[in-house]
């Protein structure tokens, strides 16, 4: 019989995470993998404090969402993810940054590849660390354009398919019933309507796809395509290293490693997860000052990325030395990770785990206060200009004051400001050029960004005639306009209730025979749309006037005028979408259809329940 320390390792998954992201069986995506052949896996954090949290009970990590892959599996990024659905997609992970308040960490366990599987213990072990690597194409000069533009078109068919199956999964979420209000669902036959229409559009594109990636496939056992495994390489120069080609499993680590720390139990609390266990755990770095050569940085938003963990097996006839380098046993390596990308900095759903309040300045409170307070109080900010750096133009006597006491270098001028003077100007400045923004470089789609719109749509009385909307809303507008203006907002807030109904793709319910939506039916402003031109012109009205068009604008937007117009450049779906998001009430809404959700720092963050040893084989 060998001795236990002859015997073959094996570093895998922790066991408590067999059904875990990352857990499956190589080149069999559908089967839950066991603990013997699992890869090591990566756990999600929403908190700066995730080390001590993982100390003390390791299990305690939060589920997947549909926002932590590339390709999201539903149109709410905080659903959580089980593991036969991550199973049936091939999307890898998306990692946030440190900014986004996401943290991850990759956790591993060694075992002696026996029967039974029994851990190895600690002190066998002289090195523990990981390295992060990515795959990238080589791919021939000749057939660069072609690969790219196959590339390309692979990108936007999985993106189409993707959306089309999202929308077809909430269809059948959305199916209403005998004991459901038919107000807050689709209407069944418009969701049999989208159902059949695009049942057939994704049986399409996934033929598209398939015939894509298999010319891609075709190229790669040309020899036209070749991924190469890279791993990072520091140089002599600090902060500055390269991606080099390197083996799987290499004997000597020549990369870049990055440590792995023990996962030791803590006595005092009990049924530990890490008690009896061998468990190592490493910080996955997302973002990093390192740079190539070039000054390209060490990690993108385009790359693919993966990790490999290690141990250095100690030869026992040699003291264990503090120094790594003194450590020549053999190297270990786990299976690779699952891919990965990492977060762009802007990226939306990593932007909203952390909501920033910003309150504009109270004008009357600011008023009274000024004229209750002597001269210069509250002006906080000291601005120093250095000679001709004070961009001072012509104000009639009104320049920054030069010399006085103390005196100042020649040229040189001092003011002070309050703070919320600056923010004013900017906000006014943002507010003014918005539209002109948006209108210049057709940049529509960004209305549905909270951040540059209002969180209610409203309407004034110099709108109303704007607004008319040919005169059916059979109103008399010899009336008292505040009258008006209610209709037009319970008109516009009703519009988008039954659009949010209806669903997704209106364009496509509107090319069926006899469809149709009514807005505020009964009420004495009540519109029927037979059409989509119909509901494109009045949505593109409410829109221009919803961000404060121009006059100019306006007409541009609404009919056209030299430019395309609003309804050319969006389709009635994205315009569906941008109204429905201006919308939005987010306190005190009169419709439960529109009301908004902001993010708070606990919305959609679930924990892995805890399960114990005994019910988990090895």
């Amino acid at each position: 019989m060998l001795d236990k320390a002859e015997h073959p390792w094996k570093l895998v998954g922790p066991w408590y995470r067999n059904q875990s992201l990352g857990g499956y069986v190589a080149n069999a995506p559908n089967k839950l993998a066991k603990n013997r052949h699992s890869a090591p896996i990566i756990q999600k954090y929403a908190d700066a404090n995730f080390v001590n949290t993982l100390v003390q009970e390791p299990q305690h990590s939060l589920r997947f969402n549909s926002e932590d892959f590339v390709h999201p599996f539903s149109h709410d990024p905080n659903q959580v993810i089980t593991p036969i659905e991550r199973a049936e997609s091939n999307s890898p992970l998306k990692l946030f940054l440190d900014t986004h308040s996401r943290f991850y960490v990759v956790v591993c366990e060694l075992h002696c590849d026996v029967a039974g599987f029994p851990r190895v213990e600690r002190d066998k072990v002289c090195e523990a660390g990981f390295v992060v690597r990515r795959r990238v194409p080589i791919i021939n000069p000749a057939l660069k354009n072609k690969v790219s533009s196959l590339l390309a078109q692979r990108s936007q068919l999985q993106n189409d398919l993707n959306k089309i199956n999202i929308d077809l999964k909430t269809a059948r979420l959305k199916q209403p019933n005998s004991n459901t209000d038919i107000g807050g669902l689709l209407k069944s036959q418009s969701a049999r309507i989208f159902s059949g229409l695009h049942t057939g559009n994704a049986e399409s594109l996934t033929a598209k796809l398939s015939d894509t990636i298999a010319q891609l496939n075709q190229l790669t056992v040309n020899g036209d395509i070749n991924i190469e495994l890279q791993g990072w390489h520091a140089s002599e120069l600090k902060g500055v290293g390269s991606w080099q080609p390197v083996e799987e499993t290499p004997e000597q680590v020549e990369e870049q490693v990055i440590p792995m720390y023990p996962l030791i139990a803590d006595p005092t609390i009990k049924d530990h997860s890490a008690a009896n266990k061998t468990l190592w755990f490493g910080v996955i770095p997302t973002s990093l000052a390192d740079v190539d050569a070039n000054n390209n940085p060490r990690f993108d938003d385009a790359d693919l990325y993966e990790i490999r963990c290690f141990v250095r097996r100690h030869h026992s006839q040699f003291p264990i030395q503090k120094n790594k380098t003194d450590c020549c046993g053999d190297v270990i390596w786990s299976e690779a990770t699952e891919g990965y990308q990492v977060a762009a900095h802007f990226d939306l759903d990593g932007t909203s785990h952390r909501p920033v309040n910003i309150k504009l300045p109270d004008l009357p409170a600011i008023r009274n206060q000024v004229n209750n307070a002597p001269a210069g109080r509250g002006a906080n900010a000291r601005i120093i200009a250095p000679p001709d750096s004070s961009l001072n133009f012509a104000t009639d006597n009104m320049d920054m004051p030069e010399g006085g006491e103390p005196l100042t270098r020649a040229g040189q001028q001092i003011c002070f400001f309050s703070i919320l003077l600056f923010f004013i100007v900017a906000m006014f400045l943002f507010r003014l050029f918005l539209p002109i923004l948006l209108f210049i470089f057709n940049l529509w789609f960004l209305l549905k960004l909270k951040f540059c719109i209002p969180p209610s749509f409203q309407f004034d009385a110099g709108l109303v005639a704007d607004l008319s909307f040919d005169g059916s809303f059979g109103v008399d507008f010899d009336a008292s306009i505040d009258a008006h203006v209610q209709l037009m907002a319970d008109f516009s807030a009703d519009l988008a209730v039954q659009m949010s109904i209806e669903g997704p793709d209106l364009e496509a319910k509107f090319s069926q025979p006899g469809f149709s939506i009514t807005v505020n039916k009964g009420k004495e402003n009540q519109k029927i749309y037979i059409s989509a031109e119909q509901m494109e012109g009045d949505l593109s009205r409410m829109i221009a006037n919803g961000i404060n068009a121009s006059d100019d604008m306006r007409n541009e937007m609404v009919n056209g005028g030299s430019g395309p117009g609003l309804n050319a450049s969006l389709s009635l779906n994205e315009m569906a979408g941008i109204f429905i998001a201006m919308q939005t009430e987010y306190e005190d809404s009169q419709h439960p259809e529109l009301e908004g959700q902001l993010n708070t720092p606990e919305r959609g963050l679930v924990y892995f329940q805890k399960v114990e040893p005994a019910k988990e084989a090895a």
